[in-house]
C-alpha cells in the first residue's frame, strides 16, 4: 500500500488546484485602499522599517499611522517608553547577542557592581556613559568583563564575570543580573535550544530603534526583562509560569508578554496573575492559533488581557501585484470568545534566532507584544506626565481597551462596539498616549463572580449573585450598571440592564446584582444543547465618571439544567484535570470509587455522591493526598523559592507538582487491594496504597542526569504510567516514558528492572527529543523469549521528526520485556507535516493501541503520525495495511472530502457487534491546510470524529461525523450508555459538547451532553453507585467534574471505558485488568454432608470482568478473625474443586471440618489472576435491580453467628443463630425510599 499518499495528495491540491482560485479572488477584490500619509519625520533610520515596495507588506507596516499599522510612529512623537517601565517577555528565552535586542535588556543592580571605566575607576553612578539608559554598554570598558565572541559586550559577558554564587538583592534568586531561567532553574536566559520563539516576540515590543540596524520596534525605550520558561513555551508548565509571573512583579516589571499557553489551570497561576494585578502590572495572553473558541490559559483569566491577530487580507500572497484591501482582518487562525480584550497585527517584522529578521512573523504570538507594547507606553506617559497616583493595572487595561480602533463589518461580520473576533478593536498607540491625561484616565470596571465561563444550575440556583468592583479614583463621583444578554458575542441593543447605582465617590466592592436565572433563560429546563454556545448568558458591567469616562468589563457564565445529571454533580474543583479520571473499586462495595489527579498536585478519591472516600474495611483513609512541591529543589540550587517576596510574605501559595498523565490502578503485589500510581511533573513517579498511605519504596524518578544530555530532555513526566507483568513472576512492573527519552520500568517495590531504562533513540543518527507518547504493552510478536515465555513488549513513540514538509516521518519504538529493541524497530511512520504543536503535538506524541486482528495470537499495533495515516502494523515492524483518510462513508455528515490526524488518541471497540473492533480518533478536514496556506482569508474546515472499520480499511457508514471543536490530545471512550445493547464512541473536544455516537452516527436521547469547557481527558464509564447501570464521568480544564447517569447495564464485556483501554492504561485492546466483583451476598450455614460436619457456602456468581462473564476459579479462605483485605494474606487457604458458573447464577460448596466460630471469605478470580474484591462487613449490598444475570430481588449479606460480635450496623446476634438480611431493607435507596426489616423472633 502507499504510504500517506493521499495525504500528500491533499497538500497538493491545496497547493496546486486551490492557488488559482485564491489569485483570481484577489485579483477580482478592487484595487488596495488608498492610504492617508504617515508623517516620515516620525520614522527612525532602521533600514527594515521602510524597505520594499512603499506601502507594502515588506515594511514594518504594523507600526505605521496611515491605517495600516497601531499608530505607533504619530504615538513616538509623544514617547517612545522610559527606562523605569520594564516589559517581561515570558517565552523560551532569548539571543541576547542579537544587534537590536542587546542593548536593550533589564539589569538588575541589585546583583551587579557599578561598572569601571577604561581606567578602572569605579563609576559613581550604574549609568556610566551617561546615555540615560543602564545596560551592557556601561560595562562595555570594565576590565572585569571579557568578550570572547569579540562582537560586543552582552549579558552572557555580565553572567560570566559577575556571577558570585549569592542572593545578593535577597529576592530568592541567585546572581539573577538580567532575568530568569525557571526552566532549566538558573540564571542564564539564553534561548538553549535555539528554538527563537522569545528572540522573535521580545523584538516586536522592544528592538533597539534608531540604531540603525534591523528593525524597530513598539516601546523601545523601555527595558527588556526576558524570563525562560519553557524549551517550547507554546505549552508550557503552569507551575513555571506562575513563578516567573510572580518574579516579574516582585522585580519591577510593569508589563507581561506572553506569546503562550499553559498545560494547566491552577490556585497558584490565579493567584500570581492575581497578585501581578495588585502590583500594578499588565498581564498581556495571546489568545491562541486553534481557529476555536476555548479557553486557553491563562488568557482566559480575569487578570490578563487577551490578544487576537490582525492580517492583510492577502497574507501568504505576493505584493505586488496582490496587496492587501484590508489591514484589519482577523487572521483565520486567531482564537475567539467572549474573553478576547483586543487585536493587533501579526505577520510582522521580527528577529531571527540567531541572527537577522523574518519578514512575515504570523501568530497571535506576534500580535501579543504589540499590545504589550503599547501597554508600556502608556505607562511611559503616565510616568512623563507625572500623573498621581501612578496609573493603576486596572486603569491601563480600560485605556487598552477604550483607545481600540473598532473594527466593524469584515469578512466575519465584526459587531459595533465589542466582538468576539477583534473584541474591543485594533490596538492603537496613539489613542493610547493621548488618553494619559488628567480628565481622560477611566474609571475602572470589573466583575469578580461569577468565574469566567462559570456553569449554573437554573433549577438549583435561581438567585445569581454578581460580585464586581468600581471605582474612579481621579473623578468626583461615577454610577455603575449591570446588564445582561444572551450568547457569547450579543449586539449592544440586545443587552437588558438589571442593576444600576446611585451616584458613589468611594471604591465600591462586593455584590452589585442579584438576577434571577428564570428571568434569563425563560424556565428552569431541561434546554436541549445543538450548539456549544446555547447555554451563554453575557454579562456587563459599565462604570461612568462624572467627566463622561467609561469603562467596560464583560464576563461569560451559562445558565444550563441537566436531569441526568448524577446526583451531586457536576463539581467545581479548585484545578483543571488534565488528566482521564479512573473508576476503580478500592473497597469491594462494587461501586467504583473516582480517582481524580489534578494540576494542582493534589490526588483525589471520591465515592459516588462526591463525598471524600473516608474509610476503607472501616479504616480511615487518608485521601485526598497532596505531591511534593512542584520542583525538586537540592541545596545547591540557584534559587531559594521561599525567600521571593510573594512566597515570603504569605501572598501567594508555594505550588506543588501538577499532575497531567493519568494514573494507574493496579493490584500491584497481587495481595488484592489496589494500588494507584501517578507520574508527576517534578519527574517523580508515586505510589499509594487504597488508604492513601504512600507506598515503601516510593517515589521513584528519572534520572536527571539523563535531561542534561540536551536542552530538549526534560526529566519530566507527560506520558501516563503502564502496570503490566513483563517478566512474569505474578507481581505488575511500572512502565514509565519520561520527557528524557528513557523509558523507565520499575518492580513493586520501587527497584529498577534489569534492562532499564532504555532509550528511545535510533541506534544510527537518531534524534534527540523528548517522549509524551504513553507507551502500550502487550505480546506483539507472539513468540517465545529466551527463556521460553511470552513476554509482552512495549511500545512508544517520540516527539523525533525527520525530513521536511511535506516528506517528514516520526519514529515508533519497540522494546522487549528486557529493555532490548525488538527487531525491526523502530518503524517510520510518515506525515506531511509533523508538527502542530511542540511538544504535544509534534513528531508521535499519540498512543499506540494493540489488538489481534488476523487472530494469530501476535497484536498488531495501530498508531500514526501527527497528520499521519493511522497504519496498522505487525510486530516484526512492517506495514500491514494503512486506513484511508478519503472516501467518506455515504451517510457522513461532512462536506470535507478527506480526513487528517491530529495529536489525538484513539480507541478501539466493537461498535456493531461484529467480533470485530472499529478504530475511533479525532481529526480535521484537509480544508484546514488552505485555512494555513491563506491565514488572511476566511476558510471553513470541519473538526472531525473518524471511526474505521478494520476489516475493510474504509470508515463506517455514517463516518467522519462533524463535531464543534479540536480534538488535541483527548481519547474518545467506547462504551455502553444506552439500551440496546450496542456500544457508543463518548467523544468529547475543546467546544464544550460530550458526544455518544453509535455505528450509524446516532445519539441517544438526552446527549449530546453540555459540558462548558474543554475536555481533554478521555471519558469514564462504569458504575459508581451500585446500581447496576453504567454513569459516564469526565473533567474538565475549566475544573468541573461531571458525572451522569445512563440506562444501560452496567454488566457488558469492556471495550474501551477509560484513558488507554484499562486501568492498568496498557492500551490492549484484549487486556483484561477488570477484576471480579465482589461476593455480596456470601451464606455460610452449619451444614452436614456424607457424615461429615462443616459449614455450607451460597452466594451468587459474579463474572470474569466485573458482573460480566464467569470467572476461572473462587479462593476461599479461614480464620479465626473478620477477614479483610488486610489480613487476607494471613487467612488460610482451603482446598476447594469447583469451576464456577456464569454470573448471576447461584454457587454453593460444603466445607468439612468448619464450625460458626470460624470466619470464611470468598473471592473470584478470572483468567487474568485478578482478585476479586472482599465485601465490607459493616454495610449490606444494594439490589442490583440493572444487572444483567443477577438475582434481581436481593443482596444478602452474612453476618456470622458469634456471640457478641457487633453484626454489622444492626444488632448483636445469639450465639448459635444465622442471620441473612437482604440489602433491600437495610439500606437507604438512591431515590431515599427507607424500608423496616424482620427481626430474628418475626419482630
Amino acid at each position: 500500500m502507499n504510504r500517506a499518499v493521499p495525504i500528500l495528495a491533499a497538500r497538493r491540491f491545496a497547493s496546486n488546484r486551490l492557488l488559482p482560485f485564491f489569485l483570481l479572488l484577489a485579483l477580482c477584490s478592487g484595487p488596495p485602499l488608498p492610504l492617508p500619509a504617515d508623517d516620515g519625520n516620525a520614522h527612525p533610520n532602521d533600514p527594515l522599517f521602510r524597505t520594499g515596495p512603499p506601502g507594502g507588506t515588506e515594511e514594518q507596516w504594523n507600526l505605521m499611522s496611515d491605517g495600516r499599522g497601531i499608530g505607533a510612529t504619530e504615538a513616538w512623537k509623544v514617547t517612545r517608553g522610559r527606562p523605569e517601565i520594564v516589559i517581561a517577555n515570558l517565552d523560551s528565552g532569548i539571543q541576547y547577542r542579537h544587534e537590536d535586542l542587546r542593548n536593550q535588556l533589564y539589569l538588575n543592580r541589585g546583583e551587579i557592581p557599578l561598572p569601571l571605566d577604561a581606567e578602572g575607576r569605579t563609576a559613581s553612578d550604574y549609568d556610566l556613559n551617561g546615555d540615560g539608559v543602564f545596560n551592557v554598554q556601561d560595562y562595555a570598558q570594565d576590565s572585569r568583563v571579557t568578550d570572547p565572541e569579540g562582537d560586543g559586550v552582552d549579558v552572557g559577558d555580565l553572567l560570566r564575570a559577575f556571577s558570585d554564587g549569592a542572593d545578593g538583592d535577597g529576592n530568592g534568586y541567585v546572581d539573577d543580573i538580567s532575568g530568569w531561567d525557571f526552566f532549566d532553574g538558573d540564571n542564564d536566559v539564553f534561548d538553549a535550544t535555539g528554538y527563537g520563539h522569545g528572540t522573535g516576540t521580545a523584538s516586536v515590543h522592544s528592538a533597539e530603534t534608531d540604531n540603525g540596524l534591523g528593525m524597530a520596534s513598539v516601546a523601545p525605550g523601555c527595558r527588556l526583562m526576558a524570563l525562560r520558561v519553557g524549551d517550547t513555551p507554546h505549552v508550557t508548565h503552569s507551575h513555571l509560569l506562575g513563578e516567573a509571573v510572580l518574579y516579574a512583579a516582585d522585580n519591577g516589571a510593569r508589563v507581561l508578554s506572553m506569546s503562550l499557553g499553559c498545560m494547566s489551570n491552577t490556585p497558584f497561576l490565579r493567584q500570581a496573575f492575581a497578585y501581578a494585578r495588585q502590583k500594578g502590572v499588565v498581564c498581556v495572553s495571546a489568545m491562541g492559533n486553534e481557529y476555536s473558541f476555548h479557553h486557553n490559559y491563562p488568557v482566559v483569566y480575569d487578570d490578563v488581557v487577551g490578544v487576537g491577530a490582525l492580517h492583510p487580507d492577502t497574507s501568504g500572497l505576493p505584493c505586488p501585484p496582490l496587496c492587501p484591501t484590508s489591514w484589519a482582518t482577523r487572521a483565520n487562525y486567531s482564537d475567539y470568545g467572549g474573553h478576547i480584550d483586543v487585536a493587533a497585527p501579526s505577520w510582522v517584522r521580527s528577529a531571527l534566532f540567531p541572527e537577522g529578521y523574518q519578514p512575515h512573523a504570523g501568530g497571535t504570538s506576534n500580535a501579543t507584544p504589540h499590545a504589550a507594547g503599547v501597554a508600556a507606553l502608556i505607562f511611559s506617559r503616565g510616568v512623563q506626565a507625572g500623573i498621581q497616583p501612578p496609573l493603576t493595572a486596572g486603569e491601563a487595561v480600560q485605556i487598552l481597551r477604550n483607545t481600540a480602533e473598532d473594527i466593524v463589518g469584515t469578512v466575519y461580520a465584526c459587531k459595533e462596539g465589542f466582538d468576539q473576533w477583534t473584541g474591543y478593536g485594533r490596538v492603537r498607540a496613539d489613542r493610547a498616549v493621548q488618553a494619559v491625561s488628567p480628565g481622560t484616565i477611566p474609571p475602572v470596571a470589573r466583575i469578580l463572580s461569577p468565574a469566567w465561563y462559570g456553569l449554573v444550575d437554573p433549577k438549583e440556583h435561581r438567585a445569581i449573585s454578581i460580585l464586581a468592583e468600581a471605582s474612579a479614583q481621579r473623578s468626583s463621583s461615577y454610577r455603575y450598571e449591570l446588564e445582561w444578554a444572551s450568547g457569547t458575542d450579543p449586539a449592544a441593543a440586545d443587552f437588558h440592564s438589571s442593576c444600576s447605582s446611585s451616584s458613589l465617590s468611594q471604591p465600591f466592592e462586593g455584590e452589585v446584582c442579584t438576577l434571577n436565572a428564570r428571568d434569563l433563560i425563560q424556565g428552569d429546563g431541561p434546554f436541549p444543547v445543538s450548539k456549544p454556545d446555547d447555554p451563554a448568558i453575557t454579562l456587563r458591567l459599565t462604570v461612568t465618571d462624572a467627566e463622561g469616562n467609561r469603562a467596560e468589563d464583560r464576563r461569560v457564565i451559562f445558565l444550563h439544567h441537566d436531569p441526568t445529571l448524577h446526583p451531586g454533580f457536576p463539581i467545581q474543583l479548585e484545578a483543571s484535570g488534565e488528566a482521564s479520571l479512573r473508576l476503580a473499586d478500592l473497597d469491594g462495595d462494587n461501586r467504583k470509587e473516582i480517582i481524580l489527579a489534578t494540576t494542582d498536585g493534589k490526588v483525589s478519591v471520591l465515592r459516588e455522591n462526591g463525598s471524600p472516600f473516608e474509610s476503607i474495611h472501616g479504616r480511615p483513609t487518608l485521601w485526598p493526598v497532596a505531591l511534593d512541591p512542584a520542583e525538586k529543589i537540592p541545596a545547591s540550587s540557584a534559587r531559594n523559592l521561599l525567600e521571593a517576596p510573594a512566597f515570603k510574605t504569605g501572598s501567594v501559595e508555594p505550588p506543588r507538582t501538577p499532575v497531567v498523565a493519568t494514573p494507574a490502578v493496579g493490584d500491584l503485589d497481587r495481595d488484592g487491594l489496589l494500588e494507584i500510581v501517578l507520574a508527576a511533573m517534578n519527574g517523580n513517579v508515586y505510589v499509594f496504597e487504597a488508604d492513601g498511605s504512600p507506598r515503601p519504596g516510593f517515589p521513584v524518578s528519572a534520572d536527571p542526569d539523563f535531561a542534561l544530555e540536551s536542552p530538549w530532555l526534560e526529566s519530566r513526566f507527560l506520558a501516563s504510567p503502564v502496570l503490566a507483568d513483563l517478566d512474569l513472576d505474578g507481581f505488575l512492573e511500572i512502565v514509565a516514558a519520561a520527557m528524557d527519552q528513557r523509558v523507565y520500568v520499575w518492580r513493586h517495590d520501587g527497584t529498577l528492572l534489569e534492562g532499564w531504562p532504555a532509550v528511545a533513540r535510533a541506534p544510527e543518527g537518531g534524534q534527540i527529543d523528548k517522549i509524551v507518547s504513553t507507551p502500550a504493552v502487550g505480546d506483539i510478536d507472539g513468540l517465545p523469549e529466551p527463556d521460553g515465555l511470552l513476554h509482552p513488549e512495549i511500545v512508544v513513540g517520540t516527539n523525533e521528526l525527520y525530513g521536511s514538509v511535506p516528506e517528514q516521518s516520526a519514529r515508533l519504538y519497540a522494546f522487549h520485556h528486557d529493555g532490548r529493541l525488538v527487531e525491526g524497530w523502530p518503524v517510520e511512520l510518515p506525515t506531511p507535516a509533523g508538527e502542530m504543536l511542540p511538544t504535544v503535538g509534534k513528531g508521535h506524541p499519540m498512543n499506540p493501541v494493540l489488538t489481534d486482528l488476523d487472530g494469530d495470537g501476535a497484536l498488531e499495533i495501530l498508531s500514526y503520525a501527527v497528520m499521519g495515516a493511522p497504519t496498522i502494523l505487525a510486530g516484526d515492524g512492517s506495514v500491514r495495511g494503512e486506513l484511508s483518510g478519503g472516501r467518506f462513508g455515504a451517510q457522513s455528515d461532512s462536506k470535507e472530502w478527506f480526513f487528517l490526524t491530529l495529536p489525538a488518541n484513539a480507541a478501539l471497540g466493537d461498535l456493531d457487534g461484529d467480533g470485530i473492533p472499529e478504530f475511533a480518533t479525532g481529526g480535521v478536514g484537509a480544508f484546514l491546510a488552505v485555512a494555513r496556506f491563506f491565514e488572511g482569508m476566511k476558510t471553513n474546515f470541519e473538526f472531525l470524529l473518524g471511526c474505521w472499520n478494520l476489516a475493510q480499511g474504509s470508515f463506517l457508514t455514517a463516518f467522519p461525523r462533524v463535531v464543534e471543536g479540536f480534538h488535541f490530545i483527548v481519547q474518545p471512550s467506547i462504551a455502553y450508555v444506552s439500551e440496546d445493547g450496542l456500544p457508543e464512541i463518548l467523544d468529547g473536544t475543546s467546544h464544550y459538547l460530550l458526544h455518544a455516537f453509535d455505528s450509524q452516527g446516532r445519539e441517544p436521547q438526552g446527549w449530546p451532553k453540555f459540558t462548558g469547557g474543554w475536555i481533554v481527558g478521555a471519558p469514564a464509564a462504569g458504575d459508581i453507585d451500585g446500581d447496576g447501570l453504567t454513569e459516564v464521568l469526565v473533567v474538565t480544564r475549566e475544573g468541573y467534574l461531571f458525572a451522569w447517569d445512563t440506562p444501560a447495564v452496567a454488566a457488558r464485556k469492556p471495550e474501551w471505558p477509560t484513558f488507554h483501554h484499562d486501568n492498568h492504561a496498557t492500551g490492549n485492546y484484549l487486556a483484561d485488568p477488570e477484576p471480579p466483583a465482589s461476593i455480596g451476598d456470601l451464606v455460610a450455614s452449619p451444614a452436614e454432608d456424607g457424615g461429615q460436619s462443616g459449614l455450607r457456602l451460597t452466594w451468587t456468581a459474579v463474572g470474569d470482568d466485573g458482573f460480566y462473564g464467569r470467572a476461572v476459579f473462587y479462593e476461599i479462605r479461614t480464620h479465626s478473625e473478620a477477614i479483610d483485605p488486610f489480613n487476607w494474606h494471613a487467612a488460610r487457604t482451603l482446598p476447594v474443586s469447583m469451576i464456577p458458573r456464569p454470573s448471576g447464577d447461584q454457587e454453593e460448596v460444603f466445607l468439612p471440618g468448619l464450625d460458626e466460630n470460624e470466619f470464611v471469605a470468598v473471592r473470584a478470580v478470572d483468567d487474568a489472576g485478578n482478585l476479586g474484591g472482599l465485601y465490607p462487613a459493616q454495610e449490606a449490598p444494594a439490589p442490583p435491580s440493572g444487572r444483567a444475570g443477577g438475582n434481581g430481588d436481593c443482596g444478602c449479606a452474612q453476618f456470622p453467628a458469634r456471640a457478641g460480635r457487633p453484626a454489622g450496623l444492626f444488632q448483636i446476634l445469639a450465639a448459635g443463630l444465622l442471620y441473612s438480611l437482604p440489602a433491600v431493607y437495610a439500606k437507604v435507596l438512591r431515590r431515599k425510599h427507607r424500608r423496616t426489616f424482620p427481626g430474628a423472633a418475626g419482630a
